[in-house]
């Protein structure tokens, strides 16, 4: 049977292939290992499974899964995990993903060739034409094909934007980034409601442009979140050097855990931060710094789904919580 043989092959290849690596791995490689996997199964799966889900409920479940990962983030007994990591990992998934929406915008380009002359649309797609910039005169008739033209220009100097490169298949016009996912995805439900209503086409759960908007409310701009995770005792001991630098307590490490808790909590409820540019610090307090400072700045360029989660490993008290606090309070993540 050709199922049978290729089972026994598969399992002929796994018995001849080694166990163990030889060579050691880096960050940055367990950070393509995942992405390889984020990119070539769950981009595909999860609006597959949705639209699976849609089919067998007769309506539209709420896209409530969410794709995470640690690498890059989980610092707790790796030195080489740090800000540049940090950047690595949100960066390359971001590329990876931005790269998939462009690809899936170009072919529902193809793919969505109604003429007006033949088919009513909506006002909100003929204003989306209308502002898209595409003035072939071949395409005057066909408003979702310059719609999209509009729409892919945008998501194209979105990349631009965070990728610090033209994408892979530059844009035909010149257009505005979107400032968040949500706002893609707006434009994207403009078309298919258009599809819906005006052009009477069943559209299917599947239909690319519906696994689109999907894989939009899922992915975002960030494709996985990303968890940071430290030592307690790493957080201490930063926490008690920006405390000392500033003068606010000359050995923090030193004080019962009640006396902790009331100074940290006097420390969030100020305006102001601990750390100064002009101070002298030891490496690994500059490094955690670098790190909420990095989450902070990826927050503004992804979105905060990009980062939601922070661990604390070996977590033993209340002060062992505010000591976190106290970090992201440094870079604007706690107010």
């Amino acid at each position: 049977e050709p199922i049978e043989e290729g089972i026994a092959r598969q399992i002929a290849l796994a018995w001849q292939t080694r166990a163990l690596r030889r060579e050691r791995l880096y960050v940055a490689d367990e950070v393509e290992i995942a992405l390889a996997h984020f990119r070539d199964i769950f981009l595909t799966v999860v609006p597959t499974l949705f639209a699976r889900w849609e089919r067998l409920l007769g309506q539209r479940p709420a896209s409530f899964l969410r794709l995470g990962s640690w690498i890059g983030g989980d610092r707790d007994g790796n030195p080489h995990v740090n800000a540049d990591s940090l950047r690595l990992a949100l960066g390359r998934a971001s590329q990876a993903l931005l790269t998939d929406y462009l690809d899936q915008l170009n072919a529902l380009g193809a793919e969505l060739s109604i003429s007006s002359e033949i088919a009513s649309v909506s006002a909100q797609v003929d204003a989306l034409a209308q502002r898209g910039g595409d003035l072939n005169s071949a395409r005057a008739d066909e408003p979702y094909r310059r719609a999209l033209t509009g729409i892919y220009a945008r998501l194209a100097a979105t990349y631009q934007k965070m990728i610090g490169r033209a994408p892979p298949r530059p844009a035909s016009v010149s257009a505005e980034p979107y400032p968040d996912a949500q706002c893609l995805r707006a434009d994207l439900a403009t078309l298919e409601q258009s599809l819906h209503t005006e052009s009477r086409i069943g559209l299917r759960s599947g239909g690319p442009l519906a696994r689109l908007i999907r894989a939009v409310e899922t992915f975002g701009y960030h494709l996985a979140t990303l968890d940071l995770r430290q030592n307690a005792d790493v957080h201490a001991r930063v926490v008690a050097e920006l405390l000392k630098v500033a003068g606010a307590a000359a050995d923090y490490r030193e004080l019962e855990e009640a006396q902790r808790v009331a100074l940290l909590r006097r420390e969030l409820a100020s305006e102001r931060l601990l750390a100064s540019p002009y101070s002298n610090y030891s490496p690994e307090t500059i490094s955690e710094l670098a790190v909420v400072r990095a989450a902070a700045e990826a927050h503004q360029r992804y979105g905060p789904g990009c980062i939601t989660t922070y661990i604390v490993s070996k977590c033993e008290s209340v002060s062992d919580l505010l000591e976190v606090n106290i970090l992201i309070k440094e870079a604007g993540l706690y107010r």
